[in-house]
């Protein structure tokens, strides 16, 4: 049976984005909790379907999600987000003979941002969630360098991105990581006139 899909409104959110299941169910909420911070692997299948039902919909797109600062900080062996996403698109690599993309780790976070950043779990209030919005991420040198061969020896000539988070409040941190990949790809698209590219974000839970 097929997911049924949410979109929240501008009042909840910065800007009105799909989300797959609501944060406020406390089997979910749990689930997302177990995933996270213990490494609960029942959980882990759990969340793998709900994206993998995603990635089939939304068909062939580079898959990313933004980094966890607290994986950054060294508070968590795994960036719990990002392994789920690897894993998803895995399988469904497996089912496509390698012809879908696989998960790209794109963004870096701002030292700066870093620094200040507490994790969301301990709280915060919506404006610290959405102050300096524009200048949280950086695209990663390796990334720049990928996408310069996809262009230059692969000849790709359109790109089409899917940010995932897993879970949304305000939305910040999706629009954050669009924001920044919107940019960069608007430099590249001026030096390359015949670039097109598309960017969609989405959370696991809202």
């Amino acid at each position: 049976m097929p997911l049924i899909y949410h979109t929240t409104s501008v009042n909840e959110t910065l800007e009105s984005h799909v989300y797959i299941r609501s944060y406020k169910d406390p089997e979910i909420k749990g689930a997302m909790h177990a995933y996270k911070f213990n490494g609960d692997t029942n959980a882990k299948q759990r969340f793998i379907l709900y994206i993998l039902d995603l990635c089939i919909i939304l068909g062939n797109c580079i898959y990313t999600s933004p980094p966890s600062t607290m994986h950054a900080r060294g508070e968590k062996k795994v960036d719990s987000m990002f392994e789920l996403l690897k894993s998803a698109v895995r399988i469904l690599r497996q089912y496509t003979q390698g012809s879908a993309h696989a998960a790209q780790s794109i963004f870096s976070i701002s030292s700066k941002y870093l620094k200040h950043k507490k994790a969301q779990h301990i709280g915060g209030t919506r404006k610290i969630r959405t102050a300096d919005i524009d200048k949280r991420y950086t695209v990663r040198t390796a990334y720049k360098i990928k996408l310069w061969m996809s262009i230059h020896i692969r000849k790709q000539r359109h790109f089409s991105y899917v940010i995932l988070d897993d879970v949304s409040s305000t939305g910040a941190t999706l629009i954050a990581c669009r924001n920044t990949l919107s940019t960069y790809m608007s430099m590249i698209q001026r030096k390359n006139p015949d670039i097109s590219y598309n960017i969609q974000i989405f959370s696991i839970l809202h």
